[in-house]
C-alpha cells in the first residue's frame, strides 16, 4: 500500500520498523510487570495510529475513485455532478450510489482490494445499506448479494440523524445537551468573577474584555466565544464566495447556490459606493499622493483619469454603456448614472432590480478592466464586457423563482 502511493523506500522502512517491533509493559498498582513483544503491530492510543489510518483511508478514497469510474457504476442522483462517492470520518465510513446492483458491485469489489492491501475488513454486524425509492424485489437482491442488513432511515451519524427529509430543530437537541452538559461543569470557575445562575447576578470582579486579552496583557488568554463565532461566520462566507477547495463548500454550492457566483453582488455595490464617493485610487488621486507621474487614462490615454471621466467620458466607457442602453431599452443620462438609478421609479420591480443590477455589475467590470490594462496591460473590448454584465445578471434572475408575470420580461433578458 505504501509502494502504491508512491512513499520513499526510506519511510516505508522505517513505518514497518514501528509496526513490526513494538514492546509492551504492564502496570499494575503502580509498578511495571513484564516486557514482552507485540503480536499485531501498531496498538488504538498510540500516536501513530491516526497517521496510518489516515494513510489507509487515503488509499481506500483512491480505489473508490478508480473504480467508480467505470461505466458500470451509477453515482447517487444528488451526487452525480460532484462524483462524490463517500466520506471517511475517524473509523465511520459512509458510501453511496444508485440503488442498483451493479453499482454495489463496483464498491464491493473496491473494499475487497482495500482489504487485500491492508488486512482491514468490514464488520457486518455493524454495517447497515439504506434504500429509498427502491422495489422490494431490487432490494431483496442487492441484500443477499451483498450481505448487508437492512438500516432504518433515520439513523445516527455522529450524533446527529440523517435522514432525507430536512432536518428540524429537536433533530439537534442532543447536540445541544451535550454544550449546556459541558458549560455547567464551568459553573464554579464563572461564579468566581461572575455569576454562574441566570437568576442570581452581581457586580463581575473583572470585566468579560480584560479576561479575554492575550495572557501577554495581563488577561486569561480565554476566546471570546461571539467573536470567534462571527470570525468564523466570515471565514466560511468567503470560503463560499471563493469556492474554496472543501468538500462541504463544494456540496452546498453545487445543491443550494446552484454555481451562482452570488457573492459577486456586495463586491459590485462596494465597488459602485466608492465610486460615488469618488473614493477609488484613480490616477488623479494617486498624482496628489505623490506616487506616480503619468496622470493619464489607463483605457484611452487621452485625458487625466479621474473619476468622472473613467467611469463616464472615456470612450472605452462611453461605448459600454451605449450597448448597456441597448440591451436593456432605456435610456441613461451622462453624469451621476446612480443617483439616477435611486430616484427612477417603474411599476415594474424586475425592471428596478435589473437595472440597478445592471449599472452596478458595470462600474465594477468598468474598474476591474481598468486595472487589468494598467497590471497586466491587456484590455477587453466593450461588447466582452457587456457579455459579462449579461450572464452575472441571468444567473441571478435564474437562481430566483420569479412569478409567472415575470416570465416573458426574463426570458427576453436571458436571450
Amino acid at each position: 500500500m505504501l509502494t502504491a502511493l508512491k512513499f520513499p523506500p526510506q519511510m516505508i522502512k522505517l513505518i514497518l520498523v514501528c509496526v513490526s517491533s513494538p514492546w509492551f509493559t504492564l502496570s499494575l498498582n503502580g509498578s511495571c510487570f513484564g516486557y514482552f513483544q507485540g503480536q499485531k503491530g501498531i496498538r488504538q492510543g498510540d500516536h501513530m495510529s491516526p497517521l496510518l489510518f489516515t494513510i489507509c483511508m487515503e488509499y481506500l478514497s483512491r480505489v473508490l475513485t478508480v473504480v467508480t469510474e467505470k461505466m458500470e457504476f451509477n453515482y447517487h442522483p444528488l451526487c452525480r455532478a460532484m462524483k462524490l462517492s463517500h466520506l471517511c470520518f475517524a473509523d465511520d465510513l459512509l458510501m453511496f450510489c444508485r440503488g442498483d446492483i451493479w453499482s454495489i458491485r463496483v464498491i464491493l469489489k473496491a473494499f475487497d482490494t482495500f482489504s487485500n492491501a491492508s488486512g482491514f475488513e468490514m464488520n457486518y454486524d455493524k454495517s447497515n445499506i439504506h434504500f429509498n425509492g427502491i422495489c422490494s424485489t431490487e432490494v431483496d437482491n442487492i441484500l443477499r448479494m451483498s450481505g448487508f442488513k437492512e438500516g432504518q432511515l433515520p439513523f445516527k451519524y455522529l450524533g446527529i440523524p440523517i435522514s432525507y427529509k430536512r432536518r428540524a430543530i429537536g433533530d439537534c437537541s442532543r447536540l445541544v445537551e451535550k454544550v449546556v452538559a459541558k458549560l455547567r461543569g464551568w459553573g464554579a470557575k464563572k461564579n468566581y468573577l461572575w455569576s454562574a445562575s441566570e437568576q442570581f447576578g452581581k457586580t463581575p470582579a473583572v470585566s468579560w474584555e480584560s479576561v479575554c486579552s492575550d495572557k501577554r496583557y495581563g488577561g486569561l488568554g480565554i476566546v471570546n466565544s461571539r467573536q470567534w463565532n462571527l470570525a468564523m461566520i466570515g471565514k466560511f462566507t468567503w470560503w463560499l464566495a471563493s469556492k474554496s477547495d472543501h468538500l462541504w463548500i463544494k456540496w452546498v454550492d453545487h445543491v443550494y447556490m446552484k454555481s451562482t457566483n452570488w457573492f459577486n453582488v456586495p463586491i459590485h455595490s462596494f465597488i459602485a459606493w466608492m465610486c460615488v464617493k469618488q473614493r477609488l485610487l484613480t490616477k488623479d488621486r494617486l498624482l496628489n499622493f505623490g506616487m506616480i507621474i503619468d496622470g493619464r487614462c489607463e483605457l484611452c490615454s487621452s485625458a487625466d483619469e479621474t473619476h468622472a471621466h473613467l467611469f463616464y467620458q472615456c470612450p472605452f466607457s462611453v461605448r459600454c454603456w451605449c450597448l448597456l442602453q441597448k440591451w436593456l431599452d432605456i435610456q441613461l443620462p451622462g453624469q451621476d448614472i446612480i443617483g439616477w438609478c435611486v430616484n427612477w421609479r417603474c411599476r415594474s420591480l424586475l425592471k428596478t432590480q435589473v437595472l440597478f443590477a445592471a449599472v452596478v455589475a458595470l462600474l465594477y467590470i468598468i474598474w476591474q478592466s481598468r486595472n487589468l490594462c494598467r497590471l497586466e496591460h491587456w484590455v477587453r473590448t466593450p461588447t466582452e464586457v457587456i457579455k459579462e454584465v449579461k450572464l452575472l445578471i441571468q444567473q441571478r434572475l435564474q437562481s430566483r423563482r420569479w412569478p409567472s408575470k415575470f416570465q416573458l420580461l426574463i426570458h427576453g433578458l436571458c436571450l
